[in-house]
């Protein structure tokens, strides 16, 4: 069976490095980056440089034509920052933060145009950071999916952006279709962070280990959780479809009236009919279920 097509953004860049070589082994991976190269200057096999802050998306829309997802791991930088200068609240920052949002608008808008069903976006903890602050101060004591997103600074006001973006995209009010979109909430995808943590200070060990993200659990969420499903969905659909086909073509029964009732005899009652099928079942032919069954009897093997 033929892999199914996944577009991964950002390819080499550091996140999406820690899960590529496991997610290429099970799909048909589409990888996307300004650079052909990893940091470290290793190529990414089979890596489309591309430009996805564009506009203009017909420079690179073929690559995402016939995927079933999209993985959003693209991030652009501020001269001399990175990730880890989330703090910064300089010009510099914002007008980064602002084209990273009008990247996750061109990532959503292209998978909508070319029919991919669902996009993951890599959002941070820090869309939310603000809340960890109330937290600190005892004022909160935790941090549900269901509280608004609030940040006190430009990285996670572009995480947040991300979300609300995607939101809309998902309600189906963009061209009239819905696209299924995972919001990825990353914490902490570094090993050595519980390293430096001081002796005794258990409040902020209590943090590193909350936020942490293994590179086994990272490539997992992305696989088993948030891909996965779209195999078995389409296995059911393609069911689904055979079904309907079947119940088409096959004449509708009459049912048969059981001998020792007949619905003039005092507090005698029709049964009820019910025909089913199920991936054990022939579809669309009568089952050990399908029959007149009086209350309490067990159904048969291909009820559900």
């Amino acid at each position: 069976m033929a892999k199914r097509r996944v577009v991964i953004t950002g390819a080499a860049g550091y996140v999406g490095q820690r899960m590529f070589k496991e997610l290429a082994e099970r799909w048909d991976v589409v990888p996307i980056d300004v650079s052909a190269t990893t940091k470290s200057g290793e190529k990414v096999p089979g890596l489309v440089v591309a430009d996805l802050t564009n506009p203009d998306r017909n420079q690179y829309r073929q690559h995402f034509r016939g995927a079933e997802a999209v993985i959003h791991l693209g991030y652009v930088r501020a001269p001399g920052m990175d990730a880890t200068t989330w703090q910064e609240n300089n010009d510099a920052k914002f007008w980064a933060e602002h084209q990273n949002v009008a990247l996750a608008y061109n990532v959503y808008r292209v998978a909508l145009e070319e029919g991919v069903r669902r996009v993951v976006v890599a959002s941070s903890n820090h869309a939310a950071d603000y809340y960890e602050r109330l937290v600190w101060d005892g004022r909160v004591d935790m941090v549900t999916p269901e509280m608004p997103p609030r940040s006190d600074n430009w990285y996670g006001w572009a995480k947040a952006a991300y979300e609300l973006l995607g939101f809309v995209f998902a309600t189906g009010k963009v061209d009239g279709r819905k696209l299924e979109v995972v919001q990825w909430r990353i914490g902490g995808p570094r090993d050595d962070d519980i390293e430096q943590v001081k002796p005794g200070d258990i409040k902020v060990m209590h943090r590193a280990l909350g936020a942490y993200l293994s590179r086994r659990d990272g490539r997992e969420h992305a696989d088993t959780r948030y891909l996965a499903s779209l195999r078995h969905a389409g296995a059911r659909g393609r069911q689904r479809a055979r079904d309907r086909e079947a119940d088409e073509r096959a004449p509708a029964p009459h049912p048969p009236i059981s001998p020792n009732v007949t619905p003039s005899a005092p507090g005698a009652r029709w049964r009820r009919w019910r025909r089913r099928s199920s991936p054990g079942c022939r579809p669309g032919a009568r089952s050990r279920s399908s029959s007149w069954r009086s209350p309490g009897s067990r159904s048969g093997a291909c009820s559900r």
